[in-house]
């Protein structure tokens, strides 16, 4: 039913709140992992990134949810990184540790 809805409703996955925040970054922060891979299916982007430059990826990892970690390595197709200081540091590893998920 849900696909249903997502496939004929028109409705852009992609869409996003004026902080960047999609849909498939909610259903990452909240483990919802039938939910992360019915929008992915629906051609969500795992790569869209709020404006603090926090991805799906990212907020999963520093949740905890290690199946949606799982689906969104699975079809992410660049590493998840952060550029500071000119250095280009992974957050996924570090994220995870420092969140106790490790």
């Amino acid at each position: 039913m849900m696909m249903n809805y997502i496939s004929f409703s028109g409705v852009s996955v992609n869409k996003s709140a004026d902080d960047g925040t999609t849909p498939l970054f909610v259903a990452s922060q909240e483990g919802h992992t039938e939910l992360v891979s019915l929008l992915i299916e629906s051609g969500a982007s795992v790569n869209l990134a709020r404006d603090d430059n926090a991805s799906p990826l990212f907020i999963a990892c520093h949740e905890g949810h290690l199946d949606v970690i799982h689906i969104l390595m699975q079809v992410s197709k660049r590493a998840i990184t952060f550029f500071s200081n000119d250095e280009i540091i992974s957050l996924v590893p570090f994220t995870c540790m420092t969140s106790g998920h490790a």
